[in-house]
């Protein structure tokens, strides 16, 4: 198997550095946290080549495991992501909100429609992971696709 794609990342440099730790092969589960202005965390499960799980973040603020919205991808994949980021209060730029969609075209929206658009539309293959930056917000957010 070819080794992933890194696409993006889109937001600010606040926060640090977040990656994953081995390459993925596959995202099994994602879990988004939000407040009222922006995505307040992201974490998720993925497999790597040898089907081993990996568990990632949260990245961002800490969270009550009860607060997250959970997108299970069983034996689905995500294949877009779109969302915004731009200053909110102080932060000079976050991750306003996220959207995903599956190739079963079910649709989850988080956050706020709030400053600069992106979307990446996966036309073969799939999202497999994620890489960004986080501090008390999720900073900034890119993609692995295979």
């Amino acid at each position: 198997m070819q080794s992933p794609v890194k696409i993006g990342h889109w937001g600010g440099t606040g926060g640090q550095p977040r990656d994953v730790k081995q390459i993925p092969n596959r995202l099994v589960r994602v879990t988004i946290y939000s407040d009222a202005c922006a995505i307040t965390a992201i974490e998720f499960t993925y497999t790597d080549s040898r089907g081993n799980h990996h568990d990632e973040g949260p990245w961002g603020r800490d969270t009550d495991d009860d607060d997250g919205e959970v997108i299970e991808l069983h034996h689905g994949y995500l294949k877009e992501i779109s969302g915004t980021h731009g200053r909110v209060g102080s932060m000079n730029n976050i991750i306003t909100s996220l959207r995903f969609v599956t190739n079963r075209n079910k649709v989850y929206t988080f956050g706020k429609t709030n400053g600069t658009p992106f979307r990446v539309p996966i036309q073969e293959g799939q999202i497999v992971g994620f890489f960004g930056r986080a501090g008390d917000y999720l900073d900034a957010l890119g993609i692995y696709c295979a």
